[in-house]
């Protein structure tokens, strides 16, 4: 109210005349910077610069942004963990090949045995392309417009090609796989392929859209048009 700031400012006079016109510079004047700090920050609107930074999306949205991801073989838990500071410091480290006898610390069954199924699948991945090296396989993300090109072993072996936008993907070793979303007249057809498959020729990025989700599962609900590729 107006009679307390009248007298907050009285009192502020008063000290100042009893401490004197020397002391502006020490405890007083620091009583003065900090009240117009206080009159600076109350004349602006409250959370203005919150409301701003929302706005102009100053945040860090990268981790909401699927990165592309070729076919190439995932690295291992094991691999991963060479990269981490101090790695096998405390006995740890070893490889899970190594026999239990040499092992300076002990393991579970179940965990060097994840760790061989990695390996091995790993491996088996490394094989899978190198027999493949004909085949096209562009590094993709969810949101690209994709351009699959298949063969049917039930006709002939003959090809064919099925464009759509990438809805999902699933990296799961050799069990991963994406799903393609596109527009057959006024309905919506989805399809789901092995990213491994012998069947699959060439697949081809066409466009790269602009999204913030790793599933792009509310296309569904979205009318005709979000889901409609090439002018189909």
């Amino acid at each position: 109210s107006s009679s307390s700031s009248s007298s907050s400012f009285s009192s502020l006079n008063f000290l100042r005349g009893a401490i004197g016109a020397d002391a502006k510079d020490g405890a007083f004047g620091s009583v003065l910077r900090l009240k117009n700090q206080t009159t600076n920050l109350l004349s602006r609107p409250f959370h203005s610069t919150a409301m701003l930074e929302w706005k102009n999306h100053t945040r860090n949205t990268k981790r909401l942004n699927p990165p592309e991801r070729g076919p190439e073989a995932p690295m291992t838990s094991f691999e991963a963990g060479k990269k981490q500071k101090n790695w096998g410091k405390s006995g740890g480290g070893m490889s899970p090949f190594t026999k239990t006898r040499a092992l300076k610390k002990r393991k579970t069954y179940e965990k060097r045995a994840g760790h061989m199924m990695e390996t091995l699948e790993r491996e088996r991945i490394t094989e899978m392309l190198n027999e493949r090296e004909g085949v096209k396989i562009s590094a993709f993300r969810p949101g690209d417009v994709v351009k699959l090109t298949l063969e049917v072993p039930e006709n002939r072996r003959r090809t064919q090609t099925f464009t759509g936008i990438c809805i999902a993907r699933k990296n799961r070793g050799l069990g991963s796989s994406f799903t393609l979303r596109t527009m057959l007249g006024n309905v919506g057809v989805e399809r789901m392929f092995p990213l491994y498959s012998p069947n699959i020729k060439e697949l081809v990025v066409i466009e790269r859209k602009k999204v913030r989700r790793a599933k792009l599962y509310y296309l569904r609900d979205r009318p005709a048009r979000f889901s409609r590729v090439g002018g189909k």
